[in-house]
């Protein structure tokens, strides 16, 4: 099985704030959240989280099912990366074929 990889949805973000020269500061203001919240989001620390999709739509004019869906296919790459939950994936679906099959 090939793992595909994920950009953080967070690095999206970066490029959109320098895109439109935007600080972390200024924009942590327009969010009505603190600079360290902001920087934590734009460095990975945290993931988004529906409120914060919510904030930057209405900031940034882009769909707030954008940036959940981004966030969701990270999410999922990142845990079809660990040998134990692959394992119990492949096991699950040999399960379910033997009940489909049998």
């Amino acid at each position: 099985m090939i793992i595909p990889r994920a950009t953080h949805p967070w690095k999206l973000l970066k490029r959109e704030l320098d895109a439109r020269w935007r600080s972390q500061k200024d924009f942590a203001n327009i969010l009505w959240k603190t600079t360290a919240e902001v920087n934590d989001i734009i460095s990975g620390k945290r993931n988004i989280t529906i409120d914060w999709a919510l904030r930057l739509e209405y900031a940034l004019w882009i769909s707030h099912e954008v940036r959940i869906w981004i966030q969701n296919k990270r999410d999922s790459v990142q845990l079809l990366k660990q040998k134990e939950k692959m394992e119990l994936l492949l096991w699950i679906k040999h399960k379910a074929q033997e009940l489909v099959f049998a």
